[in-house]
């Protein structure tokens, strides 16, 4: 089901890449395996896939790229702000 409602999310354009969260490697294989299937795209989590599955336990994991991600693009904005703000 969650297969189907984010096929209808990326087809009507309303998001961009889609995150899973399961209880266990299992299911998050298996999630992987579905979204992958049903999106007819990559769902690994690498550049140019539409989304990626990941467990409860590795959140620190998503928590560490997440952050490094944020200060990568706040890093790339203050570069493009510096010569207009001064």
């Amino acid at each position: 089901m969650a297969a189907e409602v984010a096929a209808k999310l990326f087809e009507d354009d309303l998001i961009d890449f889609v995150l899973c969260f399961s209880p266990s490697v299992n299911i998050s294989q298996g999630m992987k395996q579905t979204f992958s299937s049903r999106l007819s795209c990559r769902f690994d989590g690498v550049i140019g896939s539409v989304g990626c599955s990941y467990t409860y336990q590795g959140t620190v994991f998503f928590k560490i790229v997440v952050t490094l991600c944020l200060n990568i693009k706040l890093h790339l904005l203050r570069l493009l702000l510096v010569p207009y703000l001064g």
